[in-house]
């Protein structure tokens, strides 16, 4: 799965949950705890879903993505802290202090390491590109570029490198094994399985074209 669709999956199963605890709710003449809960589940659904968004747009801007999540702890956690101080709220401020204090650390954290991806990302395509402007018939680079393309799952535009490969050496055996590798991650198992034919046809001891061929045959 393409770890964008990951993000908004996991945010819409939030979602979900956030209206099951709303349910719950309407049931509950008092404002309590539960109350809180779905502040904070709807909170994180909210920035599961921006995140997923946001990454498949492919677009890696980091201050808008850094104020986006910014806006969504505050006003999640405004409304929290702003329930747990009225009047009306039935419950332990302890338990509301908890819970600001996870999602906003939670949050943090899965930013970071969010930022930290698309920092990878962008240095190493960013080189990659360079070298090709030097050279755009550069098959390594190309190779290279396809790699990382299609470790972030970027598949059709990895697939591109590989083809471009293939334009400039029809005969490049890797070229063709991995063109396979990225049609069967977009569910074209049968000109996947040509393009291990073919890599095993212009090499015979290419033994990843042969094993990865074979498995698309038995599932």
């Amino acid at each position: 799965m393409d770890s964008s669709y990951k993000w908004i999956v996991y945010g819409g199963l939030s979602l979900l949950l956030s209206l099951f605890v709303y349910s719950i709710l309407l049931s509950d003449q008092k404002l309590s705890i539960t109350y809180i809960f779905f502040l904070f589940i709807l909170g994180s659904s909210t920035w599961l879903i921006m995140t997923g968004i946001f990454l498949k747009m492919k677009y890696y801007n980091y201050m808008i993505y850094l104020i986006l999540t910014a806006i969504i702890l505050v006003v999640v956690t405004t409304l929290i802290l702003n329930q747990a101080s009225s009047p009306e709220y039935h419950g332990s401020n302890k338990y509301s202090y908890i819970i600001v204090m996870v999602f906003i650390l939670t949050t943090i954290y899965e930013t970071y390491g969010i930022i930290k991806e698309m920092d990878l990302y962008q240095h190493v395509i960013k080189s990659f590109e360079k070298d090709l402007i030097t050279d755009p018939m550069d098959i390594k680079a190309l190779n290279n570029k396809g790699a990382a393309l299609s470790k972030r799952n970027f598949n059709q535009e990895a697939l591109k490198c590989f083809d471009k490969i293939l334009e400039i050496d029809s005969k490049d055996a890797v070229a063709w094994h991995n063109r396979g590798v990225m049609l069967d991650k977009l569910r074209k198992h049968q000109e996947a399985i040509k393009c291990y034919d073919k890599a095993l046809k212009l090499d015979p001891k290419f033994e990843n074209a042969k094993n990865t061929g074979k498995i698309i045959l038995e599932s």
